[in-house]
């Protein structure tokens, strides 16, 4: 009979060697039939972590995901993404946050900025609006908000399945986000 992976426990993906055992992929969590399902932290090889739900050994639920790249100059890079996952996807309502300082908080669809969402840029303010396919669209629901102007704050009005974002004035400009 073939032994079933069944409860918590680790895997460190290819051989072993204590040496390298930073080096390698690692899963750290919940496991149901030889699957990656429940919480974990996953770490890849590139030196990304994902830290959250799985389903069927894809991310799946709310999780916060770390990715490390290089730049084509040679710079390590990374970001940061904290929200909802579908299918192994970034899909939902999430925040991502660049190296840069840069934000995006919104809608998601498969790994692309889809639906209504606020980008906030580090130094030049917000630009909230409708975005298909990573692509602003819809010129006429946006504003942006230079970052000395009056105070603003974006908050989120949560409706059973349905986020909108409202702009309201607010005192302190340092609670922007």
């Amino acid at each position: 009979m073939d032994d079933i992976i069944c409860g918590q426990g680790t895997m460190i993906y290819g051989s072993y060697s204590p040496d390298e055992d930073n080096l390698k992929p690692k899963y750290v969590g919940e496991w149901k039939n030889n699957m990656r399902d429940g919480f974990g932290i996953m770490r890849f090889e590139d030196e990304s972590v994902y830290e959250g739900d799985w389903i069927a050994n894809k991310r799946h639920g709310k999780g916060k995901l770390k990715m490390i790249f290089m730049t084509p100059e040679g710079e390590k890079q990374h970001m940061t993404y904290e929200g909802q996952f579908q299918n192994d996807n970034i899909s939902g309502y999430g925040v991502m946050i660049w190296s840069n300082g840069d934000v995006y908080k919104g809608e998601w669809e498969n790994g692309k900025r889809q639906g209504r969402g606020q980008l906030k840029f580090k130094d030049k303010g917000w630009i909230y609006g409708i975005f298909n396919n990573d692509e602003l669209v819809d010129a006429s629901l946006n504003q942006i908000i230079a970052k000395n102007t009056k105070n603003v704050q974006a908050f989120h009005e949560q409706k059973e399945d349905d986020l909108w974002l409202h702009p309201e004035i607010i005192e302190d400009e340092d609670e922007m986000y």
